[in-house]
């Protein structure tokens, strides 16, 4: 899912599409701020989810994009957010400005506030099986040396953690 949203940001903001013959190869490496114009937040993470840390947030993604096509929150595990940060963030959701997009990812609707999720397009996912996981390893090359796919559960961002220990 993550993956997913990295790969939607990146093509809102770059104004291009990944080709099929390589359709992860937009994903940036990292997480935090992976541009001046898409931000990371682990909902699950005390510090990065605090309300201070969602109002900073924030007053980064009202300033200007520096490529005129917006600015992206990917927020993972939206359903650990605090009740204080997911309050504020409410309130942006419920006046968004032009061009701002969120992207809340989560494997519990239910813990998010119903009106949060009331403004929200919703998608369900599946997850991967092990012949998909290949194919993702193999188009992110990565390498899976002896750790069966399996391990990753169906889910793409577990494969790339199995793969970097």
């Amino acid at each position: 899912k993550k993956l997913l949203a990295r790969v939607i940001a990146r093509t809102v903001l770059s104004g291009t599409v990944p080709s099929e013959d390589s359709p992860f190869a937009l994903i940036p490496k990292g997480t935090a701020q992976i541009t001046s114009d898409i931000f990371e937040i682990n909902g699950a993470e005390k510090e990065e989810a605090s309300a201070e840390a969602i109002r900073s947030l924030l007053s980064q993604v009202y300033l200007s994009s520096s490529t005129g096509n917006g600015k992206f929150v990917i927020i993972d595990s939206a359903e650990s957010l605090p009740p204080t940060s997911s309050n504020i963030l409410l309130k942006t959701l419920e006046e968004p400005r032009p061009k701002q997009h969120f992207i809340l990812i989560t494997s519990n609707s239910a813990k998010i506030l119903p009106t949060i999720v009331s403004r929200c397009q919703r998608f369900h996912f599946s997850e991967l099986s092990d012949e998909e996981l290949l194919l993702v390893a193999k188009e992110l090359g990565i390498i899976l040396e002896g750790t069966p796919a399996f391990l990753a559960q169906g889910s793409a961002e577990n494969l790339t953690t199995l793969s970097s220990h």
